[in-house]
């Protein structure tokens, strides 16, 4: 039995206008443990779409694709009475799942002493929770830096601009504000994890392409020599730990950009076989989707 009321903003956008049907999953699973769900995209859906979407979403909104998910969130949170519910998602489908009951991620941060929280944090910039799923507990919904954050959003010209202002500035901005993060997952391999990885990734990018492996490798020095202490930060760890992070922390989701362009090489051979061992996740899902970027 639920005992908070929670809402949901999920950010969606398809460049063939399209709802597939890992998303109709992941809606279906935000649905068993909120109150009312708000689809926010910025691609022009078919009326079927939009029929399927209001078996899970209270709000359908569809609006003009500029300003990247922030601009879809905030357009989403504001079609919602935010001061009536005790937390508030918001997320997208930039991932993979939830690999695992959704359920069984928010009773272990209820017992969490945090006033917001997320799957994943990078230190990368600055510390922050990444964006792609993010859970505001009351006391941070009633805030006033919250509503002023969310009323002075609007569009950015590029990706980075985004990065750096609202997803790296929203954290930084509640916690300066003393309001305390915490993330499901905080997996932090030794340093011989971490290598191994990084070297599996350049032996793949080199027998590839000779300057795009040499590319990440100055990026993995880089980012070893000056930043040793942080290192598995500075890897992203959804792309350099993807098979730990399920294995080890039940991470629930998988990045799509990791299995659909997987920029540093990662081995992911076999990931639907892998994720079958210890999911119940189906992974026809996956490859029905990255079979259009093939």
């Amino acid at each position: 039995m639920r005992t908070k009321s929670r809402a949901a903003v999920f950010a969606h956008y398809d460049k063939d206008d399209l709802v597939e049907d890992y998303v109709y999953f992941y809606l279906q699973n935000l649905h068993t443990i909120c109150d009312h769900l708000v689809f926010v995209t910025t691609s022009n859906i078919s009326a079927a779409a939009h029929s399927q979407l209001s078996k899970f979403c209270g709000k359908i909104v569809a609006r003009e694709n500029e300003g990247h998910d922030f601009m879809s969130y905030k357009v989403g949170l504001e079609n919602l009475e935010c001061d009536k519910y005790d937390e508030i998602i918001i997320c997208n489908d930039s991932v993979y799942g939830p690999l695992f009951p959704l359920q069984e991620v928010f009773d272990k941060m209820d017992a969490t002493n945090c006033d917001f929280w997320g799957i994943t944090h990078s230190e990368e910039i600055a510390y922050h929770i990444q964006s792609y799923f993010v859970v505001f507990k009351k006391r941070v919904i009633q805030s006033d830096c919250f509503r002023l954050f969310w009323g002075n959003v609007t569009t950015l010209p590029t990706k980075k601009d985004i990065i750096h202002n609202y997803e790296v500035g929203l954290s930084q901005l509640l916690v300066k504000n003393s309001f305390h993060p915490s993330v499901y997952v905080d997996y932090r391999p030794g340093l011989f994890t971490t290598w191994k990885a990084l070297c599996s990734s350049l032996l793949r990018a080199f027998s590839n392409n000779l300057m795009n492996g040499l590319a990440i490798a100055a990026n993995g020095l880089i980012s070893i020599t000056f930043y040793r202490q942080k290192v598995f930060n500075c890897l992203n760890p959804t792309h350099f730990h993807w098979w730990e992070l399920i294995t080890e922390e039940n991470m629930p989701f998988i990045k799509i950009d990791l299995l659909r362009d997987n920029p540093l090489k990662i081995n992911i051979n076999g990931f639907s076989s892998k994720i079958e061992q210890v999911s119940k996740y189906d992974t026809s899902l996956i490859e029905r989707h990255l079979k259009r970027f093939s």
